[in-house]
């Protein structure tokens, strides 16, 4: 019996692996294309065949009966790894848990709202693109004033700004540590992808690997 529940816990290693080493990337505890990178391609290259090796010593003395067990073991745990999420989504996941424990999804929601609503009726404080900065343009329509966010979220963001809704819905409200990441808050319940994955309902962490 307790042989049994340990080559289960091997078998889970692999897949485990894989997703960690993207997930912890995504909480900044490693590098992404370092250690974990390196953690995530070891656990789904290599894992499978230390972890077959590791279970036919297990199961057996016999070197015959181990080399027999090694390649189907080595075939048992390609399905496993169709239960962890994809690399990209395994990071994502991570980003989004960091970014729970930094800010409050509900006063982001409030902020946000108060910005479309201003929006709306034209009051909203806006700031103008910096010069000959395309790249900037072609992401925002409207770049925010940051003393239009509470006192507790100013200067929390390199930018703040709208931008179109693929559905035709309100604008989204980007609170954008780069261009590459940020937190968006949306017409959208959640969400759950290789770009985006909620913090809390309407508001999702963001990481765009090319802009």
């Amino acid at each position: 019996m307790k042989n049994r529940y340990f080559i289960l816990a091997l078998l889970a290693l692999p897949p485990l692996g894989h997703f960690l080493g993207f997930y912890l990337s995504g909480w900044h505890i490693i590098s992404t294309f370092g250690i974990g990178l390196l953690i995530s391609v070891g656990a789904m290259f290599l894992g499978p065949f230390v972890v077959a090796a590791t279970v036919a010593f297990v199961l057996t003395k016999r070197w015959s009966r181990r080399v027999l067990l090694f390649l189907p073991i080595v075939l048992l745990q390609i399905p496993l790894f169709w239960l962890a999420p994809p690399g990209a989504t395994s990071e994502m996941i991570g980003m989004a848990h960091r970014l729970r424990t930094q800010f409050s999804a509900d006063q982001l929601r409030a902020a946000a709202t108060v910005i479309q609503e201003k929006t709306s009726n034209g009051t909203l404080k806006t700031l103008a693109f910096p010069h000959d900065d395309e790249q900037l343009e072609s992401w925002f329509t409207v770049l925010i004033n940051q003393s239009e966010l509470p006192e507790s979220l100013r200067g929390r963001f390199k930018y703040v700004g709208l931008t179109r809704s693929n559905e035709g819905d309100k604008p989204e409200v980007m609170f954008a540590f780069s261009l590459r990441e940020g937190i968006v808050c949306n017409s959208h319940a959640f969400e759950k992808d290789f770009f985006h994955y909620s913090i809390g309902p309407y508001v999702h962490a963001y990481r765009y690997q090319r802009l």
